[in-house]
């Protein structure tokens, strides 16, 4: 389990989320500007589906959507599993909140 902080704007609207090691101090991620932050444990919650479902694009455009057949190919069974359950919870956050822990290999 890894923690999440959640930066908010002024009108408490998540504009950023930072996972941090289980180990690290939270309070050494506040802002200089005194921006409140909230420290969640794996799940972090914005405020609407469609913040959910912008962030979970933003996941995919930099990882799955820069996948070609030739790479994919390379992987072993395991990692194909281990991406196809990473994609499922993926498509699965917008209702549930629960952001996948990254994949060694993406």
């Amino acid at each position: 389990m890894s923690k999440h902080i959640e930066v908010l704007d002024s009108t408490n609207k998540i504009v950023h989320v930072i996972r941090i090691a289980d180990s690290a101090d939270p309070m050494d991620f506040v802002p200089e500007n005194g921006s409140f932050v909230d420290i969640s444990p794996e799940v972090v919650i914005p405020s609407s589906l469609d913040e959910r479902r912008a962030y979970r694009s933003k996941v995919f455009s930099n990882t799955l959507d820069k996948l070609n057949p030739l790479w994919y190919n390379l992987l072993t069974e395991q990692q194909k599993l281990d991406l196809a359950e990473w994609r499922q919870a993926w498509l699965d956050y917008p209702s549930t909140g629960v952001i996948p822990e990254d994949l060694s290999f993406l």
